[in-house]
């Protein structure tokens, strides 16, 4: 008995040991995007003044930080914007200690409900962190507690990558499509490429109860924090894509409500905020080039009116992109569907006689010579294919498999930003995703497809 507990003392002194040694291995997620932490944070060493900005994915697509430090002249552009489910309150933990006098700091959050719960994901904050562990006594709260509860898996993944290897990503969301100023490389993201030009299924409601979920007290902490420090706090809104506002007037009372629960100010106007999906590239908060130019532009005129500065902006406003979505050459099952016209093309609105007998669903990339972008969430009821096959440049809708006898959704195509997801695609259903064999691991890191990650499968060639 006595050497049981001698050996279970020594497992219990041993894996804090092994845990440690493996968070000082080589990082392995340093060329994702989560890999840009490490440069961002040195970023903060910059002397003199700093315009900070902080908040999710939607800084870095919407943000040319060099043409906003030279119009302003006297502060350095900080792009501390980075991915979503980080979380705000993460941000804030890691900025904390390094709030200087005369900081200027703006946060541009995703208006999500997600956002503004304050959630974290514990696996980003720890793969954001790879290779610079030490940051980690930074976090507090409920960033820690989700940190150390996605430890085992992380640290699991990263013995396995350093033994066999890191796995290759692509597409743009990979270290590689920052640049030295922390915001995406122009030349990446020419157009709107949303197959329906905005986010399928997630209409932006823009609701005011947003304003009374626990962001907006952190954030209320932080700016006393900021006031003692001699910085200051400052709110702005980010991008919103106009296809996707259901109701636009809401806006104001957000703004309304925002302005009553925060005790720092709101910068411009919410509503300057709403822009056409033209400028927009694959997500309702993600802007492509021309459209990051124009909100620079939109962001530098409404610091120069808090700061009382009525000097002309000298960045000028870009041709207005034309789209960039593309068309699927590959006609499927074209006679298994039942269509409706909309607005250019066309969606799946049912499913033919011979269409209920296939077994194997192949979804059409044109009818009758116009593209078809999307299918009605109803569509595929009553099939008895345990398979569907989707070619590029489709938005698929929330629940398009629930309660159905798919078991397999394909994506032919190796990009993930030909496709557009939301948060319920798989809900109610226990269908796989299949992709092809050499995009798995960057579809498991994309922005939109990350959260089914568990779900996928490489797709036999």
């Amino acid at each position: 008995m006595r050497r049981f507990f001698c050996l279970l003392l020594a497992g219990i002194l041993l894996v804090p040991v092994l845990a440690g040694l493996i968070l000082l291995l080589p990082p392995v997620y340093d060329d994702s995007f989560l890999g840009e932490m490490a440069p961002k944070l040195e970023m903060l060493d910059t002397p003199g003044p700093r315009l900070i900005l902080l908040g999710g994915s939607n800084v870095p697509f919407a943000l040319r930080s060099k043409l906003l430090e030279e119009a302003l002249g006297d502060y350095t552009v900080i792009d501390f914007g980075l991915y979503a489910d980080l979380g705000i309150p993460c941000l804030l933990d890691l900025l904390e200690k390094q709030i200087r006098a005369g900081d200027m700091i703006i946060v541009q959050p995703e208006l999500t409900e997600q956002t503004f719960r304050g959630d974290t994901g514990g696996l980003s904050v720890l793969q954001a962190l790879d290779g610079i562990p030490g940051y980690l006594l930074s976090l507090r709260g409920d960033v820690l507690r989700q940190s150390l509860s996605a430890l085992p898996v992380y640290l699991g993944e990263k013995l396995r990558w350093t033994v066999l290897g890191k796995p290759a990503v692509s597409g743009i969301y990979v270290r590689s499509s920052f640049d030295t100023s922390g915001d995406i490389r122009e030349g990446l993201r020419e157009g709107n490429i949303m197959p329906m030009g905005h986010e399928i299924g997630s209409a932006l409601t823009l609701a005011p109860f947003l304003a009374a979920l626990p962001l907006t007290k952190r954030l209320n902490r932080f700016s006393v924090l900021c006031t003692k420090l001699g910085a200051q706090l400052l709110f702005h809104f980010p991008p919103l894509n106009g296809q996707s506002v259901a109701d636009p007037s809401l806006i104001d009372s957000l703004y309304l409500a925002l302005q009553s629960q925060l005790t720092f100010p709101l910068l411009g106007n919410p509503q300057d905020c709403i822009l056409e999906s033209s400028w927009f590239y694959d997500t309702d908060f993600h802007l492509n080039d021309a459209g990051a130019i124009r909100f620079t532009r939109l962001l530098l005129d409404d610091i120069r009116t808090f700061l009382e500065d009525t000097a002309p902006n000298p960045i000028p406003l870009p041709e207005t992109p034309r789209s960039h979505l593309s068309v699927s050459e590959d006609t499927g099952d074209e006679d298994a569907f039942l269509y409706t016209l909309e607005d250019e093309s066309f969606v799946i609105t049912g499913l033919t006689a011979r269409g209920k007998q296939l077994d194997i669903l192949r979804l059409p990339g044109t009818h009758e010579g116009l593209p078809v972008r999307t299918l009605s969430p109803e569509s595929l009821q009553g099939a008895r294919a345990t398979v569907v096959q989707v070619p590029a440049f489709y938005a698929l809708p929330d629940g398009m498999l629930a309660h159905t006898s798919v078991r397999t959704l394909t994506l032919l195509s190796p990009d993930p930003s030909a496709y557009s997801v939301g948060d319920a695609l798989l809900e109610d259903s226990s269908a796989m995703l299949s992709v092809p064999e050499s995009a798995l691991e960057t579809y498991r890191r994309h922005y939109l497809f990350h959260r089914y990650a568990d779900r996928m499968q490489a797709k036999n060639p």
